[in-house]
């Protein structure tokens, strides 16, 4: 997994509590880093963020599906647009590599949310794969012609 992932996979779980604990120092100060950089660059993102911490501190029954999949991937698009953002976010995720070095329980914890995060991240929404999956888009390309079919129409361009 790349840091910014792992990075990513922190400030959503740290955060709301799902991971409870204190890893370290270093670690803590790269969160807390990566919080402020997040709330100064992306304050809808850090709001994100906040909202998700909040859901996570309520009683089981009472909580909300926060999507966090969705959270995950929303961080990742930003920290991709941003180099800052980036930057902060990957100094988390190496942190919170080298603290799962000495802590079996952090690197069992990461895995887990890979884990689960790949299982709630939503297929592809691009509308052309999605057609050829369900067989109703067919696109074929061949000396400079475009042939594209719709379900039963043709369009050639």
């Amino acid at each position: 997994m790349e840091p910014l992932t792992a990075g990513t996979l922190m400030l959503a779980f740290v955060g709301s509590k799902l991971i409870d604990w204190s890893i370290g120092k270093a670690f803590d100060a790269a969160y807390d880093t990566a919080k402020q950089v997040l709330a100064k660059k992306s304050p809808e993102t850090a709001e994100a963020l906040a909202a998700a911490a909040e859901q996570a501190s309520l009683p089981a029954a009472e909580r909300k599906n926060i999507g966090v999949a969705v959270l995950v991937d929303k961080v990742e698009k930003v920290a991709q647009a941003d180099p800052e953002i980036k930057d902060a976010v990957e100094a988390l995720g190496n942190q919170a590599y080298a603290s799962a070095q000495d802590n079996p329980a952090l690197a069992k914890a990461i895995q887990e949310l890979t884990q689960t995060i790949k299982a709630q991240k939503p297929p592809s929404q691009n509308p052309a794969k999605i057609a050829e999956t369900i067989g109703i888009n067919e696109q074929n390309i061949s000396g400079g012609e475009v042939v594209q079919h719709f379900g039963s129409g043709n369009i050639q361009i």
